[in-house]
């Protein structure tokens, strides 16, 4: 951020430098506390689940914990719940999965309670955000006998479905394929054809959705074997493909356990990963283009990152944006939240000028580009309501929104949503924090 005094005015300027999904930025959130102690932990369950909100459940530092807490990101605050909680005793819980499941609901699934790795539970809950309640399931099984197991993949499918995959199933790993719809309560065994090799038994393989009825794979472990292979399964087809994506700007190594979400357009990113036995992280960020196959690794333009870890939560912010919570590298556990931003497609300067009637925010975007519409957002929250339309192509343009509703003494949070017809994509600006004093 570069800030000048012209005439006793403050300019904010915000440079972006954005060819492609490469630069991106991390910033460590100091957000608030209420209701209880977010202590550090790892192995906790964490998804988006309504709006700018995230929810956390469990997890475990050497304690075992059975806490719900909801992170908003309008207020940037944690705030321990105390739900409802029917059908059952939900206890300690961590390595389980867990996945949003439509509608703002979680299904979790699963998990162990203790420090010992074979007592693990086989049982399904679902959280209902609008309820504030946690609800004991009981499913129908449709397939081989129900086996309890931990340290499995989870992911949504579109809809009211949730693929499960593999994980721990005392004494050995699993590679069965499992999906769980809400509608009909019911869990039902998969047998995918498996295309461009074999997907063998694993645990700590993360899955995450990537498009309605697709959900990507990458890596997990058997024993002390990492492996860095890439999969997508297909519902409509109900198949396991093993891509061969294209790797640039690192070595993508073997791992399992890492924090892994969608961030919009058909992309999903990665952080870290169990690298070695005992815990070992790593703290390398991915992203996955599903229309190029390719596995980009991204540089952080902040200066600096979450260090080394592997059993983070990870989960959506918005377009582009994802929340990092916790984890734990060898011995060491966190309760550091972390958001990163990955900026987008597009070139911008994005500059705020306060005046004695409000701010005017400006941003430009260069010649070529394709560009369909902007969205103010302040605060986190879209001010406009309908687009400030964007030139099809030409010239380099320059577009600015005037705001009035500010009060002196105050500072406003602007960030300008960018919508890119011929990408078929959606992405934010960087944030500028404006201080409002005519």
């Amino acid at each position: 951020m570069y800030k000048k005094t012209i005439t006793g005015l403050l300019i904010l300027v915000v440079f972006l430098s954005i060819a492609n999904l490469t630069l991106a930025e991390w910033a460590q959130v100091t957000p608030g506390i209420a209701g209880g102690d977010l202590t550090t932990r790892y192995g906790m369950g964490m998804a988006s689940i309504s709006g700018d909100k995230v929810l956390l459940f469990g997890g475990s530092n050497g304690s075992y914990f059975s806490d719900t807490w909801l992170y908003d990101a309008d207020e940037q605050r944690w705030t321990e719940l105390s739900p409802n909680i029917m059908g059952g005793t939900l206890g300690p819980t961590f390595l389980m999965g867990f996945s949003y499941i439509g509608y703002d609901r979680i299904l979790m699934m699963g998990g162990r309670y203790n420090r010992y790795s074979t007592n693990i539970k086989a049982d399904t809950w679902l959280f209902d955000f609008s309820e504030n309640s946690w609800r004991k399931l009981s499913p129908i099984y449709e397939g081989p006998t129900w086996s309890k197991r931990a340290r499995q993949g989870m992911a949504y499918l579109g809809g009211d479905k949730v693929l499960m995959f593999g994980g721990y199933i005392p004494y050995t790993d699993t590679n069965d394929t499992w999906i769980f719809n809400l509608t009909e309560n019911k869990w039902t065994y998969k047998s995918p054809a498996e295309n461009g090799g074999t997907l063998s038994a694993r645990s700590t393989m993360m899955l995450s959705y990537i498009e309605d009825g697709k959900v990507l794979g990458f890596g997990g472990r058997q024993g002390d074997t990492f492996y860095n292979e890439t999969w997508i399964y297909d519902l409509p087809a109900d198949t396991w493909t093993k891509l061969s994506p294209i790797v640039s700007g690192g070595t993508l190594t073997a791992r399992g356990g890492q924090g892994m979400t969608y961030i919009g357009g058909g992309r999903v990113l990665m952080f870290g990963g169990e690298i070695g036995s005992n815990n070992i992280g790593a703290n390398d960020m991915w992203i996955y283009d599903l229309s190029e196959n390719t596995w980009t690794e991204a540089s952080d333009i902040s200066g600096y990152a979450p260090t080394p870890r592997c059993f983070p939560g990870a989960a959506q912010l918005g377009s582009g944006k994802i929340i990092l919570f916790g984890g734990i590298n060898g011995a060491d556990n966190f309760n550091d939240t972390w958001t990163f931003q990955v900026d987008g497609y597009l070139s911008s300067t994005l500059t705020a000028v306060p005046t004695t009637g409000g701010v005017t925010i400006s941003w430009n975007v260069p010649s070529g580009v394709l560009n369909s519409a902007f969205y103010i957002y302040k605060n986190n929250k879209p001010i406009t309501n309908t687009p400030i339309i964007g030139t099809l192509e030409g010239e380099q343009t320059i577009y600015s929104y005037f705001d009035s509703d500010l009060v002196p003494g105050t500072n406003s949070r602007y960030k300008v949503l960018e919508i890119d017809a011929a990408m078929n994509s959606e992405v934010f600006s960087r944030e500028i924090t404006v201080p409002y004093c005519p």
